[in-house]
């Protein structure tokens, strides 16, 4: 008998999801995230007496490695466009559902959190990173693009760290994920038992968004003390690696700020200050797909102009995927070559950014098929519902 996907308890009214996919970094399939939505929509009935949402992942190593894409676009390979795309608007109901719970939720993000980790944690209410955490949006390089809703978030930090983020899949750890403002907290993994043990004494206080914030700020208080106390390596080290990237900013703001991914590329290429970071910066851009990176900054850009929600970009990403799983895009390939023959070497649909015609561009923002569009919009804002083809899982 197969382990389940999800772990779903309550303790004295603290229900706690655990990502149970240890094996795979827990990343998320259908069935993973269509639990996970029917098990949010159970305890936000206020007869369930869940007073607070704790989500964690299973096995130490990763809190959730992201979606498994690599069973994804086996089924675009396939054909089987309407299967890929059942996953992601089961995902991204689920991401919704969580932006939208007035039970506080906190999500432990103890090891890896990439991509679809982002979505089931970023738009909760408190985010703890530790020493373990591991952040990355690296969807440009298998041909896909930063989605589960975090253009909502991406635009808004500080200057363009998050176009950096979204266009190099470049990883923040430990404290940088706080400082970044994606963490709410930092807490080190050794203190993490604390937050689930006070939030069950806190009692029907654990409702209470404000009492949450003080129980987790408390804890990430006497952590630091005490590791000031002892000046533990790591803790220097990984506050050395975030001074370092925000020193950087001025350069990420000059070259990632520009109108286009030709652009960004010509500022890394002839800027004379940080020349070795410009290179690696440089490598890692144009490791990913071209066409990704052009419509990925142009999704950047459109939220950051319109303060797009959590929800509205989870419904262009809706718009956004059906391009990529018909074919339009590279994501197809860019998993074959990552993850499935793993020879590294995609081949993309345009050799260089400066190749990716404007209009192209535009296509991916306009729905192939308006009724899935309509589908998927009124699953996120309408009734709690999943889509049609999840629900049936």
């Amino acid at each position: 008998m197969s382990e389940p996907v999800i772990l779903a308890k309550v303790e004295q009214g603290v229900g706690e999801i655990t990502l149970n996919r240890p094996r795979a970094l827990n990343s998320l399939n259908t069935e993973m995230v269509t639990q996970m939505y029917q098990v949010y929509r159970a305890w936000s009935n206020p007869d369930s007496g869940v007073r607070a949402i704790l989500l964690t992942g299973a096995g130490g190593k990763a809190f959730c490695a992201g979606g498994d894409v690599k069973t994804v676009a086996q089924q675009v390979m396939a054909g089987q466009q309407q299967a890929a795309m059942a996953f992601f608007q089961a995902e991204y109901v689920t991401d919704a559902a969580i932006s939208q719970l007035a039970l506080p939720h906190i999500s432990l993000l103890d090891g890896i959190t990439m991509g679809g980790g982002a979505g089931v944690s970023m738009h909760g209410h408190f985010r703890v990173a530790t020493e373990r955490t591991l952040f990355a949006m690296p969807e440009c390089a298998i041909g896909l693009f930063p989605d589960v809703g975090m253009m909502a978030l991406l635009p808004h930090l500080p200057g363009e760290l998050g176009a950096y983020l979204a266009l190099t899949g470049a990883r923040l750890t430990g404290i940088a994920v706080k400082q970044a403002g994606l963490a709410t907290h930092f807490i080190p993994s050794s203190h993490l038992h604390q937050v689930k043990q006070q939030l069950q004494q806190a009692g029907p206080a654990a409702s209470d968004l404000a009492h949450v914030n003080n129980i987790l700020t408390d804890i990430e208080a006497a952590a630091a003390a005490e590791q000031n106390a002892r000046g533990t390596a790591q803790q220097q080290q990984q506050q050395q690696a975030a001074d370092q990237l925000f020193a950087k900013l001025p350069i990420i703001n000059t070259c990632f700020g520009k109108a286009s991914v030709a652009q960004i590329v010509a500022a890394l290429q002839t800027e004379t200050a940080e020349l070795q970071w410009c290179k690696e910066a440089l490598q890692q851009l144009q490791r990913g797909s071209p066409l990704s990176a052009a419509v990925t900054l142009a999704y950047y850009r459109r939220s950051r102009a319109a303060s797009l929600s959590a929800v509205d970009c989870l419904q262009l990403d809706g718009v956004l995927c059906g391009h990529f799983t018909a074919g339009d895009g590279d994501f197809a390939e860019g998993v074959r070559a990552r993850l499935i023959d793993k020879d590294d070497k995609p081949c993309w649909k345009h050799a260089s950014s400066e190749q990716v015609p404007d209009d192209l561009v535009q296509q991916f923002f306009r729905p192939r098929s308006q009724q899935d569009v309509i589908a998927l919009h009124d699953a996120l804002t309408g009734p709690p519902r999943l889509p049609a083809a999840a629900s049936k899982l």
